[in-house]
């Protein structure tokens, strides 16, 4: 059975064709998933599955922000918290930040990724 990166890091299941989105509520994690965007009063929030284990299985996850899905995504600066738990995945929070540099100068971030590495 092949199990991917993205799949170990985030606790999905490798027989689960598109897996939804992570989904918690009162401090609890009810369903691994991929990343997802909530706005809360007009302030965006980038929310990602985190591994409670990743640092002890060798994972890095970097948040990356962009204003326009070009080649250079910006790492974030803030630290993200932990949203909720189920034990095994951390819901992880992080703001947007308001901008991001571009070839043009600074613009709005309005897109969000996740980077993950497998370290040694």
């Amino acid at each position: 059975m092949i199990f991917s990166r993205l799949e170990f890091a985030f606790g999905t299941g490798p027989t689960v064709s598109t897996p939804g989105l992570i989904a918690y509520s009162n401090g609890t994690v009810t369903a691994p998933g991929q990343p997802l965007i909530v706005n809360e009063s007009g302030n965006f929030h980038a929310v990602f599955p985190r591994r409670k284990d990743y640092a002890a299985v060798g994972l890095t996850y970097t948040p990356q922000f962009s204003a326009d899905l070009s080649p250079d995504w910006t790492p974030s600066l803030a630290i993200p918290g932990t949203e909720a738990t189920n034990g095994t995945i951390d819901a992880m929070k992080i703001p947007f930040p308001a901008t991001v540099p571009t070839p043009g100068g600074p613009k709005e971030a309005r897109f969000f990724r996740v980077g993950v590495t497998l370290g040694p």
